[in-house]
């Protein structure tokens, strides 16, 4: 489920539910059971949704669309190789629950940045503000996109890091005689990359963590092949690359 997927299903009073690290909706399936479905893009579960919950299939499909637009606190776009989610208006509590939104939908490994919208305030005149857009070049959260290759990156390197930060000190002050009135606004950036994102909390069958004859070695660099090839006794070793080279 997309992220714009999530902010429409919630404009309608839809409630996705957190399952693992996506989310579903309960709606009663054909046979009549109550059922989760996840991929409300597909027409047949937007039928059941759209019954569930009494919508029409019309009102569902535009609340659900990349391109809807109706709501001004929201902004998607979908290129080639990225994305971005804009917020604006936001309340500081809400921040982090749409942060993991975006982030629980995404199912490829991705680089993640995230630009802030903010306005100051005078420290003598209360009605001189400045509000400054979030962009990448002024008010990034950080210096570089940040790397996610797993699900538990998400909360390592995104969500955890950022609550330690102190978010006011990432802004730029045009001078000192000036003061942060609030956070309003936030944009994330979804840089796209080919290769599938990892699940860290699967575990290894009984079978293999047993098996004599398989070394476990705490590695989590994700270079397991440059790890194994010292283990690969040398005869061996020759014989792989003899196969690779005549193929």
């Amino acid at each position: 489920m997309f992220a714009y997927e999530l902010e429409g299903l919630k404009r309608l009073n839809i409630q996705p539910i957190k399952w693992g690290s996506s989310y579903r909706v309960k709606v009663r399936g054909r046979t009549g059971k109550m059922v989760y479905v996840s991929n409300v893009s597909r027409l047949i579960n937007k039928r059941l949704v759209a019954k569930q919950y009494n919508v029409s299939i019309e009102t569902l499909e535009k609340h659900l669309s990349p391109d809807y637009k109706a709501d001004p606190k929201y902004r998607f776009y979908n290129g080639t190789h990225m994305e971005s989610h804009l917020y604006e208006g936001v309340e500081p509590y809400d921040f982090y629950n749409k942060l993991e939104n975006v982030l629980s939908t995404q199912t490829s490994a991705f680089k993640i940045n995230i630009a802030l919208g903010y306005e100051l305030v005078s420290k003598t005149d209360p009605d001189d503000t400045r509000y400054f857009y979030p962009n990448l070049a002024d008010t990034h959260v950080f210096n570089s996109p940040i790397a996610i290759n797993s699900k538990a990156d998400i909360q390592k390197k995104v969500i955890s890091e950022i609550r330690s930060m102190e978010l006011a000190d990432k802004l730029n002050y045009p001078s000192s005689g000036y003061k942060l009135k609030a956070i309003t606004a936030f944009k994330i950036f979804i840089y796209h990359r080919d290769h599938a994102l990892g699940d860290s909390e699967a575990v290894i069958p009984k079978i293999i963590r047993e098996n004599k004859h398989v070394i476990n070695f705490p590695k989590t660099n994700n270079k397991c092949v440059f790890h194994c090839i010292p283990g690969i006794h040398s005869r061996a070793l020759r014989r792989i690359l003899e196969e690779f080279r005549l193929r």
